[in-house]
């Protein structure tokens, strides 16, 4: 059986065991955070432009997409409808 006095012991032991253990993550995650916050300080400005011309892009085609989506759609009615040069030339290539 087991005396107090080493039950003691063991959990001391255990103790610095975990004391070390926190240490060392602890000392790891500061390294990960403190390179983090050097590239920060280093590229922060260029990450900023690079988003700002990456958000414009994506506007940009956005925008496109919207554009050709809507001439797309004019252009069906158009070639559907009775007037204009497309529902004329349709009209033709229906009745061949």
């Amino acid at each position: 059986m087991v005396t107090n006095k080493e039950l003691k012991r063991m959990i001391a032991m255990e103790r610095k065991k975990q004391a070390k253990r926190n240490k060392i993550i602890g000392s790891s995650t500061e390294k990960a955070r403190l390179k983090k916050q050097l590239f920060n300080l280093k590229y922060g400005n260029q990450l900023k432009v690079v988003k700002k011309i990456g958000g414009g892009f994506k506007v940009a085609g956005q925008n496109l997409v919207s554009n050709v989506s809507s001439a797309t759609k004019s252009f069906q009615n158009q070639r559907k409808s009775k007037k204009g040069v497309g529902g004329f030339l349709q009209r033709i290539a229906d009745r061949q």
